[in-house]
């Protein structure tokens, strides 16, 4: 028996010291206790407390504070209470890791309760607690500290599948008649260590379990995530608890449940039911907002899922499902009610969005962004809608896997079953009141830590046809695609690219089958900075191509173009932008910090960086343009203009090796420019095409000419392409 005000059953603070194969069997009492350790800044592996804990304050089964420590293959039995304050499974907070572990309690009271414990991050592998009525208490989901609750709920047969025959010391005396027991302890215990004591006994009693989760498929294997809760023979549901994937290989790279690593890609998703198997499935049923029941039949049930072997799984019907959205706003969360009738009829309520990933949530939660994940939820995008008050609502969505429309790509499915077509992106999307951007993930490359975003591949038309003023735009890569980004910008584009998807493809990895390689037109309020468009430009039908855009009124700043741009049948092709408009006035840059590399091919005229201009009304700054080739029958070294460009302002051209140039050199402005006068930091991260042209450089790792890296760009700038020699 151990009394004292802060105090841990086997030792208060692990400081440096690493403790293995040790247990603590006895009772503790005082203000804030642990059973095993009241501070872990260290190394625990293969213990275990059994334990009656009865605290004033904080009362938890294995360690306090988890400080940056490591706990492996260790667990917690016993009784906790506390009377006044917070009582935990296994731990009250971490800030480290743990994998393996377990409580199996016959008593857990306080007045919060944490079922496992709260902790930061996802670094909590094959953690849980065993499934038993005996808690009391408000349970805990997390607190304001960037922690969450933590561990799966386990049931009896599972945890007794893991146990092993121990030499087992079973105490006579009982605790609230929970714990008296005959045999070997049936969980697991590490290391062929010996057990002292009791332990929860076996309850035999009708449950169930009533759950709705999110789920995909992702290279054969399911990932999900959402809520569960137990039902009561009686009829009583408790509070829904979270589940979702655990212990995959993959575990390191799950959030919420699900997989986020770049190259994988989801051909399955949707919703389900749960239903423990453990009760009988006759009369289940689900409801819409209150609507009429519709029962759920055997035809949609799912088979064993890897994790989910305690229930039972039903497809939901996603075209039923989204039918019963509100059709003025079908962002709107949808209600689902899931009935069962044990002894008593039992329901409990959930909320959703079946357009979208991962929405599944308690009554009265709402969600701010959605999540995209797959071709289908791209698909649901939708715009904002303009309210009775004269406001705009503006929908955030944000794309956290990489998503394919190329044909025969990925294997979709749908409810277990293949799709009849593959999908298509038949229409572009309007953007005139949304937010839409790419969730980052940092690469490291060649030593250097790289913040990425995940792609559309494939797509074979405009991303967006208009962005409007109140839309932002961040991180969208389109690769391997032939469509250009958006037609008409009002509002911000910020690290947004088109490329191949692999530096191995090389320019001919995107085909861009419009007039303009990135966007139509830039108005006045457009801002668009650090973008590029890196591949083939082949062009419409129009008499013109642009690399970048094809007018400019707005703001454009360290965007580029390496392309090659095929423009044999047209009477002018542009190298970044083929008219440029008076848009913004005042001593505003409209163009700055821009480069075209690359090679241009007209039928007609050819502009390296910019058709007509105006210097008196468009502002250009530190713009140049480094060609390789360059065919046309007038060309023009940097644009056709009006007027002339102070020589502060930099837009400046590097000369092309006669061989590689052809036509009638036109008055152009701007200055030309030696490779050292243009040269760079070569500090840009680099993907070289190495393509076999006989201007470009084969020696040169990173781009060796001037690039401006933005401190605060969305994603890192990268270089994507080749670039001419010296």
């Amino acid at each position: 028996s151990i009394k004292g005000d802060t105090v841990g059953g086997f030792v208060r603070y692990n400081n440096k010291g690493t403790i293995k194969s040790s247990y603590f069997v006895g009772t503790i009492e005082g203000n804030d206790i642990s059973g095993f350790v009241e501070k872990n800044e260290s190394t625990i592996e293969n213990c275990y407390t059994n334990t009656i804990m009865s605290a004033t304050g904080d009362a938890s089964g294995f360690v306090n504070n988890n400080n940056g420590g490591t706990i492996r293959d260790s667990f917690v039995v016993g009784a906790i209470n506390s009377s006044n304050s917070t009582a935990s499974g296994f731990m009250k907070e971490s800030r480290g890791s743990m994998e393996n572990c377990y409580t199996a309690l016959f008593g857990l009271s306080g007045s919060k309760v944490y079922l496992f414990g709260s902790g930061q991050g996802d670094a909590y592998i094959n953690c849980g607690w065993l499934d038993t009525p005996w808690v009391e208490g408000e349970i805990q989901q997390g607190d304001p500290n960037d922690l969450k609750a933590q561990g799966v709920a386990m049931s009896y047969e599972n945890m007794e599948e893991k146990g092993k025959l121990s030499p087992t010391y079973a105490f006579e005396n009982s605790y609230n008649g929970n714990d008296t027991n005959e045999g070997s302890y049936p969980f697991a215990v590490p290391n062929d260590l010996d057990f002292w004591g009791n332990w929860p006994k076996k309850i035999e009693t009708l449950t169930s379990k009533l759950g709705l989760i999110y789920y995909e498929i992702v290279d054969g294997t399911y990932y999900y995530n959402g809520y569960v809760s137990e039902v009561n023979a009686d009829g009583t549901v408790k509070e829904p608890v979270t589940i979702s994937t655990q212990g995959t290989e993959n575990a390191n790279k799950l959030v919420n449940g699900l997989i986020e690593e770049s190259g994988k890609y989801v051909s399955e998703e949707g919703y389900m039911i749960l239903l423990s198997k453990k009760a009988s499935d006759n009369g289940i049923s689900i409801a819409y907002n209150g609507g009429e029941e519709i029962a759920l039949d055997s035809s949609k049930q799912v088979g064993e899922i890897s994790g989910l072997e305690d229930y039972t799984a039903y497809y939901i019907d996603s075209n039923q499902a989204i039918s019963n959205l509100n059709q003025s706003d079908k962002t709107q969360m949808l209600q689902i009610k899931v009935t069962q009738q044990l002894d008593e009829t039992a329901s409990q309520s959930f909320a959703f969005q079946p357009l979208y990933a991962d929405t599944v949530r308690k009554i009265g939660e709402s969600i701010d962004t959605f999540t995209i994940r797959s071709p289908r939820h791209l698909l649901n995008v939708i715009d904002g809608i303009s309210l009775s008050d004269g406001t705009t609502k503006v929908f955030s969505y944000e794309q956290s896997a990489d998503i394919s429309f190329i044909p025969n790509k990925v294997a979709y499915t749908e409810q277990g079953k293949p799709i009849s077509e593959q999908y298509k992106f038949n229409d572009s999307i309007s953007a005139n009141a949304m937010k839409y951007q790419s969730k980052t993930y940092t690469a490291n490359e060649n030593g250097k830590d790289v913040v990425k975003g995940y792609v559309i591949e494939g797509l074979d038309k405009n991303l967006f046809t208009t962005i409007g003023v109140n839309s932002i735009i961040q991180g969208v890569t389109l690769v391997d695609g032939s469509g250009a980004f958006a037609g008409i910008n009002y509002g911000t584009i910020e690290s947004c690219a088109i490329r191949p998807f692999s530096a191995s493809k090389g320019y001919e990895g995107i085909k861009i089958k419009s007039d303009y390689g990135f966007l139509d037109i830039n108005e006045k309020s457009g801002k668009i900075s650090n973008c590029f468009v890196s591949g083939t430009i082949i062009g419409g039908n129009g008499q013109t191509i642009t690399g970048f855009l094809t007018r400019n009124k707005g703001m454009i700043d360290a965007c580029y173009v390496n392309a090659i741009i095929e423009g044999y049948s047209k009477t002018s092709v542009s190298g970044f932008v083929l008219q440029g408009e008076m848009g913004n006035t005042g001593n505003i840059d409209n163009i700055t910090n821009c480069f075209v590399t690359g090679a241009i091919y007209s039928g007609g005229d050819a502009y390296r960086f910019s058709g007509a201009l105006h210097t008196n009304f468009v502002i250009m700054s530190n713009n140049y343009t480094a060609m390789y080739e360059m065919r046309g029958t007038n060309y023009y070294l940097f644009a056709r203009g009006q007027g002339s460009f102070k020589k502060d302002q930099y837009v400046q051209y590097l000369g092309v090796n006669k061989q590689y140039i052809s036509g009638s050199s036109q008055k152009s402005v701007g200055e030309s420019a030696t490779y050292s006068a243009l040269q760079g930091s070569g500090e840009v991260i680099t993907y070289k095409y190495n393509s076999n042209h006989g201007n470009v450089d084969t020696q040169v790792a990173a781009y060796p000419l001037r690039f401006k890296i933005n401190s605060n760009a969305y994603l890192t700038p990268q270089f994507w392409g080749d670039f001419p020699k010296k």
